[in-house]
């Protein structure tokens, strides 16, 4: 398997919407990676890079979701977050953010395939 730089992929998602978050990730000829024992976290953020330092209680992390292979076995190679919290109150205010996923192998190796900017969007049915 070969990772190279991460792909820069743009998100946009309704205030409160909770549909999970699914990525596929492919090996450099094109096919999917088994991801069987795979986990990941998808972190949004007010900064593109935050300090080192940094912790969930500075106040530029809004939102983060552990993802899991979506199938078992995982030979398609999708990863899927849930999203229930993205939609539980207090809601991500809408607005402009970054986001990165970070993926960990079985082998314990982490590694970021998807990096990008991440938009809220104000929904108009309120639940």
């Amino acid at each position: 398997m070969s990772i190279g730089a991460p792909t820069e992929c743009d998100v946009e998602r309704r205030r409160g919407d909770t549909k999970r978050f699914s990525i596929r990730l492919k090996d450099s000829s094109g096919n999917a990676l088994d991801v069987s024992g795979y986990t990941a976290i998808l972190t949004i953020n007010t900064d593109k890079a935050p300090d080192i330092d940094s912790s969930p209680q500075v106040g530029t992390q809004v939102f983060q979701a552990v993802g899991a292979a979506s199938s078992s076995p995982g030979t398609d190679g999708v990863l899927s977050f849930l999203m229930a919290q993205f939609g539980a109150s207090p809601y991500v205010p809408v607005g402009s953010y970054f986001y990165d996923v970070q993926v960990t192998d079985a082998a314990g190796e982490i590694f970021t395939p998807l990096i990008g900017k991440f938009k809220v969007v104000q929904d108009i049915t309120k639940n």
